[in-house]
């Protein structure tokens, strides 16, 4: 079935996880800030870049494909992670991930295992805590996880057990740390890194429609319908916020934040009742 290509995103909620295709909808997700992007041409760019490492292949063999896929990537095309301006919204955004070959972890892992799936390689992303990671699963079952934020470095479990201990030293290692995320998750992760940029930058209006596309995507992220109220009581959207918090208490499992939310609402109400 061919996917729609428009910045509304609800048609993902129906589909079942195999069905999302993970390219296509991240594009989608760029028309938040490209309303005119072709998402035939960046996926052609994905395309080429698998041309380039098959042809490095010395061998049809899954080892010769992966250090072939390292080389197109790193070495020819020069993807890195953007140490720099790591907070830069744009390398959430794939066409601009694609054209400047720079990124952030997860975007610069869709590229990977984009461009690694055209080549029959079983690649799969891990929602490591605060840097996401790429497993490539081999025919006998071993994994491999692999960092294309730091040009396909490998890494062993103990090197993610010393990741997590130096990030945060109260989350213990754990092994579901490495386990496969859907595509629904990779997209929701995407959307929640950008939600926090232009949140950070008081963006506003960019930061509704983020989570306007992650409600579409996830109709039942309570946590994220809550934020999305809170957003819209910040840009004075009094009413919207009335709607989004009074269903968040309605909907959401209680929690410790039931209290703050009803002050929240409190807000809203009076700020309607000033302006009317």
């Amino acid at each position: 079935m061919e996917q729609p290509f428009d910045s509304n995103l609800s048609d993902l909620s129906t589909l079942v996880d195999e069905q999302i295709p993970l390219a296509h909808s991240v594009l989608r997700i760029a028309l938040i800030e490209y309303p005119d992007l072709d998402p035939a041409r960046w996926l052609g760019e994905i395309d080429h870049l698998a041309d380039r490492a098959r042809q490095r292949a010395s061998d049809g063999d899954e080892a010769s494909l992966i250090d072939a896929l390292d080389a197109a990537l790193f070495v020819e095309a020069g993807f890195h992670g953007n140490s720099t301006l790591y907070y830069d919204p744009r390398n959430s955004f794939l066409n601009d991930v694609l054209e400047r070959r720079t990124g952030i972890p997860i975007s610069l892992s869709i590229v990977y295992i984009e461009t690694g799936r055209r080549l029959g390689l079983d690649l799969f992303g891990i929602g490591f805590p605060g840097h996401f990671l790429v497993g490539h699963r081999f025919v006998d079952g071993r994994t491999q996880m692999i960092d294309a934020f730091n040009r396909g470095s490998r890494l062993s479990r103990e090197d993610c057990a010393r990741l997590v201990e130096e990030g945060d030293s109260d989350t213990p290692f754990r092994d579901r740390f490495l386990e496969p995320v859907s595509t629904r998750s990779i997209l929701m992760r995407m959307l929640a890194n950008l939600k926090l940029i232009y949140v950070n930058n008081r963006d506003f209006a960019r930061a509704l429609r983020v989570m306007d596309r992650a409600l579409e995507v996830a109709p039942e992220q309570w946590a994220e319908l809550r934020d999305r109220g809170l957003v819209h009581l910040q840009s004075g959207e009094a009413g919207k916020a009335l709607r989004d918090l009074t269903r968040y208490i309605e909907c959401a499992v209680p929690s410790d934040d039931e209290q703050p939310v009803r002050q929240a609402i409190a807000a809203a109400q009076r700020l309607i009742a000033q302006l009317n």
